[in-house]
Order: C-alpha cells, then sequence, then structure tokens
C-alpha cells in the first residue's frame, strides 16, 4: 500500500507519503484441518502515517466523545 497525504513534510516527518505491505494467510492452506482463521502480517518500515485509518477495534471517537465540551451531559436541575 501507499499513502499520500498534504500534511507538510514537517508536520509528517518523512515527507508526505508512507508506504508498505500487507497480506493474509488462510491458516487451512497451512493446517491439516479447515479452519477460517487467517494470519495477517504488515510491514511498513516508517510508522508516520499521515493519511491512515486508525486501526482499533474500537472507534476512536467512542472513546473520546465523552471527553468533548460540546457533547451531552447531565446537570442538576433548577430548583424552585
Amino acid at each position: 500500500y501507499a499513502t499520500k497525504t498534504n500534511v507538510s513534510a514537517a508536520q509528517f516527518g518523512e515527507g508526505s507519503f508512507d508506504k508498505g505491505i500487507y497480506f493474509t494467510i488462510p491458516l487451512s492452506a497451512l493446517l491439516t484441518r479447515s479452519t477460517p482463521a487467517m494470519g495477517v502480517f504488515t510491514y511498513n518500515p516508517l510508522v508516520r502515517d499521515g493519511g491512515a485509518k486508525l486501526n482499533r477495534y474500537f472507534p476512536l471517537f467512542d472513546l473520546t466523545g465523552v471527553r468533548d465540551p460540546r457533547a451531552l451531559s447531565i446537570v442538576p436541575g433548577k430548583q424552585e
């Protein structure tokens, strides 16, 4: 894969793009029985990828959204 970004070299670090190799191997090809498992391998010599989607199990927004001051919050009601 290759990713090109419009971030400046000063912010990005190593130029304005990132590159690497990503592949999967079905483990059924290596085992004596059938399995849906896959071996996933990623190699990227530079770890700074300004245009990459985060590889996270949980979306980052769900983890940080509660810290947003614009998020819905519970406040005490007005006393009469």
